[in-house]
């Protein structure tokens, strides 16, 4: 996989998970199942 394209993905990542801290900063544990989900 092209380093750019994985640049790509992991930015998308932290993208999402961001704005899900940010939406419900008292909802860490859903968070946590959703980061486990996604095997990261």
């Amino acid at each position: 996989m092209p380093l750019n394209r994985i640049n790509a993905v992991g930015g998308t990542f932290i993208l999402i998970c961001g704005v899900l801290l940010y939406l419900s900063p008292d909802n860490l544990t859903a968070n946590s199942i959703i980061i486990q989900s996604l095997g990261i």
